[in-house]
């Protein structure tokens, strides 16, 4: 539950985030609003690989660890955008063709959806099969066994 959270909150960022585009505002002001929005995201999200360690959850702890260093790259490059000369430098690194920020975040945000779904499917399928099989208990006599209370 807690990958799940991390990874709307990912996207959510990334659809708020892209509403700030068509602002009439100054362009360093926007690199900056972006840039501090994706650092408090990625703490935020770090309590979550706490909970996920402490329920051993490693891939989980993982994933969220990986989304994490995702937002903290890209607020990384907005900031380092402020200045227009940098931005001509790296905007082929962060959103070219082939092997690119843009993309290493859409892998991980895809992995994670994917184990997001697998672990949704399989808490769906335990949750039928429990509701299913609600009056199939097998109820002992306690005299065949000898345990309960010897009255």
């Amino acid at each position: 539950m807690n990958l799940l959270k991390v990874l709307l909150i990912s996207w959510l960022a990334g659809v708020g985030l892209s509403l700030i585009k068509p602002i009439d505002i100054d362009y360093q002001l926007k690199c900056l609003v972006v840039s501090v929005v994706y650092l408090f995201l990625a703490e935020f999200c770090y309590k979550y690989i706490l909970v996920e360690l402490k329920l051993s959850r490693t891939l989980n702890a993982y994933l969220i660890s990986l989304l994490c260093v995702c937002m903290i790259v890209s607020c990384f490059f907005n900031y380092l955008f402020v200045s227009s000369e940098v931005y001509y430098y790296l905007i082929d690194i962060k959103e070219g063709d082939g092997l690119s920020w843009k993309n290493i975040y859409k892998t991980v945000e895809f992995i994670a959806l994917l184990i997001v779904g697998k672990n949704g499917l399989t808490y769906i399928y335990n949750w039928c099969i429990c509701r299913l099989r609600r009056f199939n208990a097998i109820i002992a006599n306690n005299q065949t066994y000898n345990i309960g209370r010897n009255t």
